[in-house]
């Protein structure tokens, strides 16, 4: 397969990337973004910009079956304690309940997803 350049025109003067350059950002038939060949260790353009990607490594470091980092137990050393945090886009409550334990809720109303913690 032949690798293409995916990063974008400058113009000279501002740095800033046109228009016609950033709307090409060619992928191979897996859905993964060509790296040009030769030795060159630069990132294609689509890596920063394309929303697909973004997407698919939210679900990939965030929200498959695996532990994320929230908090530490001594952020919320009293029952009733919380702390808010994020898993990749998604608002998290970190809280100490009345026995002492601990435990995560995703902050979103079940009826009608809105954020029910803004502390």
């Amino acid at each position: 397969m032949r690798a293409t350049n995916c990063h974008p025109t400058l113009d000279g003067v501002t740095g800033a990337a046109s228009k016609d350059s950033m709307s090409h950002q060619p992928t191979d038939s897996d859905g993964q973004l060509p790296w040009e060949s030769g030795g060159s260790s630069r990132i294609p353009f689509a890596a920063y910009t394309s929303d697909a990607l973004h997407r698919r490594e939210l679900d990939r470091f965030f929200y498959r079956a695996h532990w994320c980092y929230v908090g530490l137990e001594a952020e919320i050393p009293k029952p009733g304690d919380f702390k808010r945090s994020a898993v990749g886009e998604r608002s998290v409550i970190m809280v100490r309940d009345l026995e002492g334990g601990v435990s995560v809720v995703e902050n979103v109303c079940a009826h009608r997803g809105l954020q029910f913690c803004r502390a």
